[in-house]
């Protein structure tokens, strides 16, 4: 089985995603990056200063997917000049926030005008995630109804989901169910794209052999749940 499937995926160029991790300070933005790649937990808070860089490979539908995660401090903020080009190559935005602390949410909404200011009116493609982390704690701020939380959500939002760090809930799923949306999202832009024009779109592909990081999944397919 595994022989077939690298002799199917060999014939194919691997897709690239850009994922960009945002919210405010505190609200567990490296944590949950640690637990999806090491299943490590820290208690002791250690701020992203400026942006931190990750790749991952996943074997999705016959091809590999290569998936750059970018997380950008909350405390820290990087300039926006050094922002606009990651922010206009991006694919998705995974928007975390504290269910804990109802500040964070306002500060996320913040965040979130700030990288629309960006990104312009021209640019629909990219994929809003909404990410309410700390579930396993009883005491909380923030409705789990994201209608109550939100006054309004960007277009392209692909959903929202809650999740724990600490006790490593929903983490995978989080990540999966991101990657199957926004792979779903980009199949039906170009869909309409031939539709419209009717000539086959560029598809976004890219192979690096230089990267010294990439965690390399022993997986035939992402799990939905």
């Amino acid at each position: 089985m595994k022989n077939t499937f690298n002799q199917i995926n060999s014939k194919k160029d691997d897709l690239y995603y850009k994922i960009m991790i945002i919210g405010s300070k505190y609200v567990g933005k490296t944590q949950i990056l640690k637990r999806f790649y090491n299943e490590e937990f820290d208690e002791k808070y250690k701020p992203t200063f400026g942006m931190d860089f990750r790749v991952r490979k996943y074997f999705f539908e016959n091809l590999t997917t290569t998936v750059q995660l970018i997380e950008v401090s909350g405390k820290n903020f990087p300039p926006k000049e050094l922002l606009k080009d990651y922010v206009l190559e991006a694919d998705c935005f995974l928007c975390v926030y504290d269910v804990t602390k109802r500040d964070s949410v306002n500060e996320l909404n913040n965040i979130i005008s700030d990288y629309q200011s960006i990104i312009g009116s021209d640019n629909k493609d990219q994929c809003w995630y909404f990410i309410g982390n700390k579930c396993d704690i009883l005491e909380r701020e923030c409705s789990n109804n994201p209608a109550d939380i939100f006054g309004y959500t960007p277009l392209g939002t692909i959903g929202f989901i809650e999740v724990s760090a600490k006790e490593n809930k929903f983490i995978d799923n989080m990540f999966n169910n991101a990657l199957f949306q926004i792979k779903n999202k980009k199949r039906k832009i170009n869909d309409n794209q031939i539709n419209i024009s009717g000539k086959q779109p560029t598809v976004k592909t890219r192979i690096d052999n230089k990267q010294t990081n990439v965690i390399t999944e022993n997986k035939t397919h992402c799990f939905i749940f």
